[in-house]
């Protein structure tokens, strides 16, 4: 097993789990969790202006909108 640990595949993890989080306090906990990846590593995620799916910038450019 590596000792590295693979931040962007964490990072998706997270933001899946943001998009589909329905209690308030997972939410706040997530948001928590991916400022923290934002302050560490500086991409910041961005919501979709049509569907607000939140995503990292690269992701929400070529997503599926559902809007």
């Amino acid at each position: 097993m590596s000792d590295r640990v693979d931040t962007e595949a964490v990072r998706h993890q997270l933001v899946q789990a943001y998009t589909r989080a329905v209690h308030p306090g997972a939410i706040v906990h997530l948001q928590a969790a991916l400022a923290e990846f934002e302050d560490e590593l500086g991409d910041e995620l961005v919501e979709c202006p049509v569907c607000e799916q939140l995503g990292f910038p690269d992701r929400i450019r070529v997503h599926d909108c559902r809007g």
